[in-house]
């Protein structure tokens, strides 16, 4: 389960910092964590892991002024 929210955090981070490396670590750290649960990937981490791959993601800031 920390694995999993792990990875969740480095995948946003890698996002919001534009870091693609980040975010495939992230992507990974979750992979692993689910493993080592013995489940397989949940709905929401296969379209996180499809949107990624075709760059389809992004966050963005709204600037507060």
């Amino acid at each position: 389960m920390a694995d999993e929210a792990l990875g969740n955090v480095k995948q946003a981070a890698g996002s919001l910092f534009g870091n693609e490396s980040l975010k495939r670590d992230g992507i990974e750290q979750e992979r692993r964590g689910e493993a080592s649960r013995g489940s397989s990937y949940s709905p929401t981490f296969l379209i996180k892991e499809c949107a990624l791959s075709c760059g389809t993601v992004s966050f963005h800031r709204e600037d507060p002024s």
